[in-house]
């Protein structure tokens, strides 16, 4: 097999780099404590390095001609252009940095110190053990090498200039603490492209645990890289009172959320089992890439979160909507937190409570897509973001390890639904707004700022590289629904409306939603997305938000649900449910601003009767709750509004043939109104049935022999057809299947064993 190579040019650019690192690091070994003490200066101490390498390049390739069995010094120079070769070099430059390093910390052993070799061990078998040597390669490594550079000519000025060779052991550490982690910061990216590199484009990946380990070796490196001795601190002062709030709104929501949730709603739709299907290709081994795309062009992280509780409850609707029902009581977790931090107490505990009653969230939280995931995404980059803030604090730097935890939030949420997307704008413009406002404090928190940036990179980078060399997988989520288009002009030929009269109208209806205009689509309860007495709050709640929309708090809230309408008036089909569960989180906070506001002021006119005043707000908050729960428990789950007479159809049949052995036979006679695999609940729930279609109607009595057990599902339109098959196979059972309404769904004859 012909030896792979690297071309010229990318030879002369790594030996560049490589002999400037080395200066570096000689410059550094030199400056130590333990290093030349002879006094000479920086350009003495750098050829002792560069002397150093270049006795090392011919001995790798004499150790490599001797153990490969070359003896020919043309063979032996091949070497340098080999895998082989450059493994060996960047493995010793690595710990061979360390070993340096050492004695300017008196052998401090730090973070940086574990995490730096042990991700360029992985870069190494990344690039250059498990996968083909390309350009790329050679530019990463380049990279690495500059950072390593950087960092320890850093680390070099700094041992020279303030005279660390005679400091104190805890100045040398935070020398040595500063300069790893400009290393750090350095590796994560690198590490994170490694794991593109190693999951590949394919369903499966070159390397699961490689690929996965780097991805979180990455993140890890962007968390080190920021730790300090504050970090600890930051999350301890959590006090107890809103840490139990927090946990029993929590139970709540899951409870409400999870229980019966195979029942309610009481079918399982074609889009929740196609989700399924491609979470069950991960529990059988037929894919495994974190990075890439599943079903309808979704990135197929959320799929693998389904396939865990599949392997534990099997392919069931309860394995499929479990998933949705943690993110949606995490959801109200989360926004106690995030309310707390901004508008106090008293919001919060409204806030979530209302959330964990939502008719609207609750749906959402039942059924097995990821739309909910949206709101839990938004509401934690938002706590967090919060947090890191310090709000009130006009000294402060920010809160250095939030930031990097709202980072690696934003970074996450690009692996589910797409509505998360409108965070980087709503970021952008939110910080536009604080700079004009608070210079001094935005300029001291951009540290922080761009920590989170680069922990959001690293977090998506494996996902970004995957959808930059397949473009059309990023888009399609939006050419489904785009109204700027096809369908814009359609419907100015439909209605002989100008363009901007059209946007117009998408924008109002998008944004009455929430109060006036009935929701669509994945959710139709026939109201708007809030009841009567939610809607009167919620209305309440944004004259008061509007009343001071330059407090940060309150803007932040103002670009939320502006960015929601946004997203529903740019998409047909407006105002559709599920693209409106990322702005809900954000309409609890609204509703529950004016109960609060009033409570406020009534206590301060009159403070003897404030448990009086809790008492009411109580009950106010009380009807609004139970409203929700009364109206999608008691009316509109029990009404079945949910699906369509083929999703209906499909489960009476998986119900029918749940019993069904292995190798169970099924004759699907439904086209061309439906066919077996076109609400995928069938294949999704009957995984041991070997189904087909019959597609052209039957004339003739079949001439095919049964040799297993058999059923024929026929749709009514097609029961004119039984006859031929009762002709052909005598001896079986017939059963009649109805729905709801007592309207005929199909009739199944069964030979065999009957399920």
């Amino acid at each position: 097999m012909e030896k792979e190579r690297l071309s010229p040019r990318d030879l002369v650019l790594l030996f560049v780099v490589w002999i400037v690192s080395s200066l570096a690091v000689a410059d550094i070994w030199a400056s130590s404590p333990g290093g030349s003490t002879s006094g000479r200066g920086w350009p003495d101490s750098s050829l002792i390095g560069l002397i150093a390498v270049l006795a090392i390049l011919p001995l790798c390739a004499l150790l490599s001609t001797l153990t490969s069995g070359r003896r020919h010094l043309k063979q032996a120079l091949l070497i340098f252009q080999g895998r082989g070769f450059l493994c060996l070099l960047l493995l010793i430059f690595g710990f061979g940095q360390i070993l340096l390093l050492a004695p300017a910390t008196r052998g401090l052993v730090t973070v940086q110190n574990l995490l730096v070799p042990i991700g360029l061990l992985i870069i190494l078998w990344v690039f250059l053990g498990r996968s083909e040597i390309r350009r790329q390669t050679v530019i990463l490594t380049a990279c690495w090498l500059v950072a390593v550079a950087l960092s320890g000519r850093t680390l070099g000025l700094m041992i020279e200039k303030f005279d660390l060779a005679a400091a104190s052991w805890r100045t040398q550490a935070l020398a040595m603490y500063l300069a790893g982690s400009l290393l750090l910061l350095a590796l994560a990216p690198l590490l994170s492209v490694a794991a593109w590199v190693a999951a590949g484009d394919g369903p499966l990946m070159k390397s699961a645990w490689l690929a996965a380990g780097t991805w979180l070796l990455g993140i890890l490196c962007v968390f080190a890289a920021n730790w300090d001795r504050k970090s600890r601190l930051e999350f301890s002062a959590v006090s107890r009172p809103d840490l139990l709030i927090a946990c029993l709104v929590f139970v709540a929501a899951l409870l409400l959320r999870g229980l019966l949730i195979g029942q309610i709603p009481w079918l399982l739709t074609g889009d929740e089992s196609s989700a399924g299907l491609s979470a069950v290709e991960f529990v059988r081994g037929v894919r495994n890439n974190l990075f890439g795309v599943g079903w309808y062009s979704f990135p197929s992280l959320y799929f693998f979160v389904q396939s865990l509780s599949i392997r534990v409850l099997g392919q069931t609707a309860q394995a499929l909507r479990i998933t949705s029902a943690l993110a949606g009581a995490l959801t109200v977790f989360a926004l106690y937190y995030f309310a707390r931090e901004t508008l106090g107490r008293g919001v919060a505990l409204i806030a979530a409570s209302y959330l964990a009653a939502s008719h609207f969230h609750i749906h959402f939280s039942r059924i097995g897509l990821n739309n909910v995931w949206d709101g839990l995404f938004i509401v934690g980059f938002s706590a967090f973001l919060w947090h890191a803030w310090d709000f009130g604090n006009e000294s402060s730097v920010g809160r250095r390890f939030s930031f990097v935890m709202a980072g690696v939030v934003l970074g996450l949420a690009q692996y589910f639904y797409t509505s998360t997307r409108v965070l980087f704008p709503m970021l952008f413009a939110w910080l536009i707004v604080a700079a004009l406002r608070e210079r001094k404090a935005v300029f001291q928190r951009l540290p922080g700022l761009a920590a989170m940036l680069l922990a959001a990179a690293v977090t998506f980078l494996p996902l970004a590289l995957y959808f930059n060399r397949h473009q059309e997988e990023f888009f399609a989520p939006f050419k489904r629904v785009a109204v700027l288009g096809p369908w814009l002009q359609d419907e100015i030929s439909r209605t002989g409306l100008p363009a901007w009269r059209i946007m117009a109208e998408q924008f109002r209806i998008s944004a009455l939603a929430f109060t006036h205009v009935e929701i669509r689509m994945w959710y139709q309860p026939g109201t708007p997305m809030l009841l009567p007495a939610g809607a009167a709050l919620f209305i309440l709640g944004l004259v008061l938000l509007m009343s001071n929309l330059l407090d940060l708090r309150r803007l932040w809230l103002a670009l939320w649900l502006l960015s929601a309408v946004t997203i529903g008036a740019l998409s047909h089909g407006s105002p559709a449910a599920q693209r409106l569960t990322v702005a809900v989180p954000a309409v609890a906070i609204v509703l529950a601003l004016p109960l609060a506001e009033a409570y406020r002021w009534l206590v301060h006119l009159w403070p003897a009767r404030a448990a009086i005043l809790r008492a009411a707000v109580g009950v106010a908050l009380a009807v609004v709750v139970v409203w929700d729960l009364n109206f999608y428990f008691l009316r509109y789950s029990a009404e079945r509004r949910f699906g369509d007479v083929n999703t209906e159809t499909a489960d009476v049949a998986a119900s029918f043939l749940q019993d069904a052995e292995s190798g169970h036979q099924v004759f699907f006679l439904g086209s061309p109104r439906m066919g077996y695999k076109s609400i995928s609940a069938l294949p999704y729930l009957l995984p041991q049935v070997e189904a087909r279609d019959v597609l052209q109607p039957l004339s003739d009595a079949p001439l095919q022999a049964l040799t297993m057990p058999t059923t024929f599902i026929i749709l009514p339109e097609r029961q004119a057809e039984l006859p031929l098959l009762q002709e052909r196979y005598p001896g079986g059972v017939l059963t009649e299947h109805s729905g709801k309404d007592s309207r005929l769904l199909f009739v199944a004859y069964s030979l065999g064993r009957p399920p």
